[in-house]
């Protein structure tokens, strides 16, 4: 059955750094429940022209040769992706309403590849519409203070004099703390 796990968070947050781990993982083989991820920076995407399996595959790895675009193409199609995790990271920078008939939409939606998982990350805003659709749904909310610090401690360790000063610097100015989520 088709799945949708929605991640969502502000800007910086680490949505991004989360699908590379998860991908990392699944190439390291501890996350052994799908075959195949495929991974698109939605961004990259050319919006001025309708969008197909194969601009996916191509742009997740741009050292497929036509004909391993066409193989694997075959085979989500043949699966109707089974055992597929699709993982499209920014849905907001894509730039098409969530309502429109495109070939992202109906993929999250479960219209096509009814058998596949979606990851999706986004900011909030951009994914209202999906929520309702999710089978799970998680917030990336980033560092808090103390992990902020606890970061900051790490990068100067061999400076510890300079750490220190940025602390106090972001302690006095919690408006430029709250930027380091």
């Amino acid at each position: 059955h088709s799945s949708l796990l929605l991640i969502e968070g502000r800007p910086g947050s680490g949505k991004t750094t989360l699908l590379v781990r998860i991908s990392c993982d699944w190439g390291k083989g501890t996350i052994a429940r799908s075959k195949l991820i495929i991974f698109v920076r939605l961004r990259y995407l050319d919006k001025t022209r309708e969008i197909y399996l194969h601009d996916l595959l191509h742009l997740a790895c741009r050292a497929l040769t036509p004909n391993d675009i066409h193989g694997l193409s075959s085979y989500i199609e043949g699966r109707l992706g089974e055992d597929v995790i699709f993982m499209l990271d920014g849905f907001d920078e894509y730039g098409v309403l969530a309502d429109e008939d495109d070939f992202i939409c109906n993929l999250i939606e479960g219209k096509i590849f009814s058998r596949s998982t979606v990851i999706l990350s986004s900011r909030p805003a951009a994914t209202q519409v999906f929520r309702q659709i999710a089978t799970q749904w998680i917030e990336v909310v980033g560092f808090m203070k103390e992990q902020v610090m606890k970061y900051i401690q790490t990068y100067y360790e061999q400076d510890k004099e300079k750490g220190l000063q940025l602390e106090q610097h972001l302690n006095k100015h919690t408006n430029v703390l709250n930027l380091c989520y």
